[in-house]
């Protein structure tokens, strides 16, 4: 078919189909709980039989031999077997009268009689009737015994046999055969009308010949007695002369004979056939009738869907008004009532948001900075005001078509997701006029009416007059560093030339002073002297300046340090002048700090220098300190010296500035320049906390191991 099936089509077909399948379950499942039934019903049925039929046989054995065991108890059978005759003397075919009156008169009455011998303690046969076969041998015991079945003239036979005894002894046995039982139809429907049911019976010995009780039969499949010595005997299924059947088999008590009862296996399964049979032949209705029920209901409800749907689409398409027509108060009814609520809510709604919608586009159109709307599809959807100023497409220009802004190179412009949490992108782009700009574009998602993403919203910034000042500023700090750099290298070469000229006035003026000595005078000496000094101090300016201009150039990557270490390296270069001062040194546990081990020992060794030099008077004592302030270090280098006016606290930091002339404290000035250098570039600071003839405490801070330099 062309057409998809209607509801009122299918309704039906999967009703229908599914009755199918659930009468055809519960059918397979009625089926194997009814035949289960039967099975239980013939097994206990069998059970029954098998029990009755047991018990008359043994008994009507039991008696027979209580019969036999009288017989056997009369004088002239016992003064038979205690004759000389008994002994072998005697012919065993003729029997004195007594004995043979005695013996037809028992036995004159038993249908099933055939023959009878009696035989002596020895074995040997006193006494054989007339029709006695001698090749067959009797079951013979110390208590009355039954024998299997044998053949007889092309019928079966069995014997019974009982003790003939005196005084407690036996002397022989009196053995009688006996036909097996001959009964006629009437009269095994008459047992099985009895019994309650028609059953197969069969008597036999395992490996002999059997009786159906009508004649002598095959003995049957071993699986059909497999289970007759079981203490409780079970249905057994098995297959005889092509037929499959069900049945019980037990010993009969007393002798060796198996009693098997069995039932068609047609006979028992019939009742569940016939119900299996009969509940299919009624599906098929119960099936019609269903299906029809889900047409007429299919009908109804495809109707009432066919109004909504029909309803649905005018709304979709932006009719208003449209209803469906409400009929009961049933489910479809109710239905219609809530599509009916539902149609006035969503027209409710479609005003509302074209009023937001009107509002939110006066609003973004009189925005100062361009706004875009994208589609999925990056087709504008809106375009503001300060877009057209900006870029100078009309909204006319643009609407429905493709984002007209492009990266340089006339590249598709990357824009941001628009997701939650995503940031905004610069870019590029050229305007209309060819203008370049630099926007700052940040985006957001726009949903639909069902909650779906259906475009970005993009405020675009310019940034352009930004742009070109971060640029400029890029280049003066490029054009900074190469001065500084030159700077840095022009002090060094300046610095290095420079120690050149003053090696040979140290040089030249040293041999003045040696090899003219003689001819000098008191000052010309003192001038010679004047002049080596000069030319020393000189020398001594210029290794500072040196040190200083390499701090920024040695610095190496500021990295977890053990300050402690790098104190004791200082302490070991500075070991000398501590014992040639009589110094004592105290320190604290160190802290770990982020900061270039070898800078930090040259500020310990300079701050310890300082400390043992202004001591004045008295021996110098140093104690150095280390404090926790937040992410930083506060060390401390606490003197006992002469102290520094609060007024020269900044001064004394600067390059080559001294608080005393030289023929006081020696020394070049650059000392706590070179620290300030080195605690500034690790991302420290540094300052005194001193007055004079009170000593001084030089604190500087460094970052904890947990604080990165910037």
């Amino acid at each position: 078919m062309s057409e998809r099936l209607s509801l009122k089509v299918k309704l039906p077909i999967v009703v229908a189909a599914t009755m199918t399948i659930v009468i055809v379950v519960l059918a397979g499942l009625a089926y194997r709980e009814v035949r289960q039934a039967q099975f239980d019903i013939a097994s206990e049925r069998l059970l029954r039989v098998s029990n009755q039929l047991v018990a008359l046989t043994a008994n009507a054995n039991q008696n027979r031999l209580t019969l036999y065991d009288s017989l056997a108890d009369d004088p002239s059978v016992v003064s038979l077997v205690t004759s000389p005759g008994a002994r072998g003397g005697a012919d065993p075919t003729s029997s004195p009268p007594a004995v043979a009156a005695a013996v037809d008169s028992a036995l004159a009455a038993d249908a099933q009689f055939l023959a009878y011998r009696i035989v002596s303690a020895d074995g040997s046969v006193v006494f054989r009737s007339a029709d006695d076969p001698e090749p067959l041998e009797p079951a013979l015991g110390p208590v009355s015994t039954v024998g299997e079945y044998v053949s007889w003239g092309g019928r079966l036979a069995f014997s019974m046999s009982v003790p003939i005894e005196a005084e407690g002894e036996q002397l022989g046995s009196l053995v009688v055969w006996r036909n097996t039982a001959q009964l006629n139809e009437t009269t095994l429907q008459a047992l099985q009308d009895l019994m309650g049911v028609r059953t197969g019976i069969y008597v036999g010995s395992p490996g002999t010949d059997w009786t159906d009780l009508r004649g002598r039969i095959d003995p049957p499949p071993a699986e059909a007695i497999a289970r007759a010595g079981d203490d409780v005997p079970s249905m057994v299924d098995y297959e005889w002369h092509g037929a499959r059947k069900f049945g019980v088999a037990a010993y009969i008590e007393g002798v060796p004979w198996i009693l098997l009862v069995d039932l068609p296996a047609e006979t028992v399964l019939a009742p569940a056939q016939s119900f299996l049979i009969q509940l299919l032949l009624l599906s098929p209705f119960a099936v019609l009738a269903v299906a029809l029920s889900a047409w007429f209901l299919g009908i109804t409800i495809a109707r009432s869907l066919r109004e909504t749907t029909l309803a649905a689409e005018a709304i979709a398409a932006g009719e208003e008004g449209h209803r469906v027509p409400v009929r009961g108060n049933d489910e479809l009814g109710r239905l219609a009532g809530s599509f009916n609520s539902m149609a006035q809510q969503i027209e409710d709604t479609q005003r509302a948001m074209e009023d937001m919608n009107a509002s939110l586009r006066t609003m973004l159109d009189g925005a100062p900075l361009p706004i875009i709307v994208l589609s999925n599809s990056s087709k504008v959807r809106m375009w503001n005001r300060a877009a057209e100023r900006t870029f100078g497409w009309s909204r006319e220009e643009v609407l429905s078509a493709p984002m007209p802004l492009r990266a340089m190179g006339d590249t598709p412009l990357e824009l941001p997701e628009g997701r939650s949490g995503s940031e905004g992108v610069e870019a590029r782009v050229r305007a209309k006029d060819d203008r370049i700009l630099d926007l700052y574009i940040a985006a957001a998602p726009t949903y639909s009416a069902t909650g779906r993403i259906d475009g970005r919203i993009l405020a675009c910034d310019d940034i352009t007059a930004r742009k070109r000042q971060e640029e400029q500023l890029a280049r003066y700090a490029e054009k900074l560093a190469r001065s500084n750099a030159e700077l840095e290298n022009f002090a060094y070469v300046a610095s290095h030339d420079l120690r050149e000229p003053l090696r040979m006035v140290r040089s030249f003026t040293g041999l003045l002073a040696e090899r003219y000595a003689d001819q000098l005078d008191e000052v010309g000496e003192r001038y010679i002297s004047f002049a080596r000094g000069g030319a020393e101090r000189m020398d001594d300016l210029i290794k500072a300046l040196l040190e200083y201009s390499r701090v920024e150039g040695d610095r190496e990557e500021a990295v977890p340090t053990d300050s402690g270490r790098a104190l004791d390296a200082a302490l070991e270069i500075m070991g000398p002048a501590i014992r040639e001062h009589g110094a004592s040194v105290t320190v604290d546990d160190m802290p770990e700090v982020v900061v270039n081990q070898s800078q930090l020992t040259r500020v310990f060794q300079n701050l310890i220098s300082n400390a043992i030099k202004f001591s004045g008077e008295t021996p110098p004592a140093v104690h150095i300190s280390a404090v926790r302030r937040g992410d930083r270090w506060v060390f401390g280098v606490q003197d006992n010296g002469i102290g520094i006016e609060p007024v020269y606290h900044d001064r004394i930091f600067q390059i080559f500035k001294r608080l005393h002339g030289l023929d006081e404290y020696s020394g070049t000035g650059m000392g706590l320049s070179i620290c300030k250098k080195i605690v500034e570039a690790n991302g420290g600071a540094i300052w005194v906390d001193s007055n004079a003839d009170q000593g001084a405490c030089f604190y500087f801070t460094l970052p904890a191991r947990a604080a990165r330099v910037a």
